[in-house]
């Protein structure tokens, strides 16, 4: 007694497409992004990208180090959606960068450690 293949792979057939049809959505919906390097150096300059922003708009990048105040700087998205952004630490620990829209709302965020 065989029994066909087929009669089992169609199943299987449709959950790995299924699958795939989900994987290829959500990198499809993917939202706004920050990042760069994860270890640095002080004085070292590490430059951050950020994307799938709104092109044409303008957001705050907001840095935070140890022991000081979140400082804000306004960058203009381009029009390809993406930024780039430049650190040069001066002290050591962990660092935040943030973007955030107009309204304050935070679109994407991002640590690093200084060494």
């Amino acid at each position: 007694m065989t029994k066909s293949i087929t009669k089992f792979s169609r199943p299987a057939l449709g959950i790995i497409a299924s699958v795939f049809a989900f994987a290829a959505g959500q990198a499809w919906a993917a939202g706004p992004y920050l990042g760069g390097p994860s270890i640095m150096k002080i004085s070292q300059v590490g430059k951050f990208s950020g994307g799938n922003l709104t092109p044409v708009t303008a957001v705050k990048v907001l840095s935070k180090a140890p022991g000081s105040a979140e400082l804000a700087q306004h960058v203009l998205v381009a029009a390809n959606g993406k930024i780039t952004y430049s650190v040069t630490p001066t002290v050591s620990g962990t660092h935040s960068l943030r973007i955030v829209d107009s309204a304050g709302k935070q679109l994407a965020a991002t640590q690093f450690i200084v060494q």
